[in-house]
């Protein structure tokens, strides 16, 4: 399970107490004239989202297809992102949206773009990246690094200290054995060399 994953990675009782985790049977929001308008599930999804710092949409493009929306069309996918920032003016948390990193982008290396429309892009005020260096796995160590693709108000970017300021951070996993994490570690990246 998810606690479960949590606890292994070190996170506490109590840390685990403060979370939800919502897996909705249907949608959210219907589509009436063109606009989202909540379903009767809206309410209790709002009041489980109340109080909290972070609400994680895991799966962008599934929420999209949850919603009978189209996720290559600009103004459908508008549709979804207008219901994440009202998740987060309702409730005050911080809200991301994962979604999956086209093959293209994730070849080449460069700055990264959803699949799906651009309009994920354009909207969102912050845009991350996870770019594996080694593969995540039980018995082996893995990691990745944390890359801003897209910073809005820039100060991530402050923070960085890579020549294009844009490598945030670095996530590792060591795993000696099945099911075990010895330790998860989310640090900052040290200067490149020049």
């Amino acid at each position: 399970t998810m606690e479960e994953r949590l606890t292994a990675l070190g996170v506490s009782d109590a840390e685990l107490a403060g979370l939800a985790y919502v897996s909705p049977d249907g949608p959210l929001f219907a589509l009436s004239q063109a606009r989202p308008v909540p379903t009767e599930d809206w309410p209790v999804f709002q009041r489980l989202a109340q109080g909290r710092a972070l609400v994680v949409f895991d799966g962008v493009n599934e929420a999209l297809a949850m919603h009978g929306l189209n996720m290559n069309v600009a103004t459908e996918v508008a549709h979804l992102l207008s219901l994440l920032r009202a998740v987060s003016r309702s409730t005050g948390a911080a809200v991301v949206g994962i979604a999956v990193m086209s093959k293209e982008s994730a070849k080449e290396g460069g700055p990264g773009g959803a699949i799906g429309s651009q309009h994920k892009r354009a909207t969102v005020d912050v845009m991350l990246r996870m770019n594996m260096k080694r593969p995540f796995a039980r018995g082996a160590d893995g990691m990745s690094e944390v890359l801003i693709s897209k910073d809005r108000p820039g100060s991530l970017r402050m923070v960085c200290q890579d020549v294009k300021r844009e490598r945030l951070a670095e996530f590792a996993l060591s795993s000696p054995g099945l099911g075990t994490v010895v330790a998860a570690r989310l640090g900052r990246l040290l200067p490149e060399a020049e």
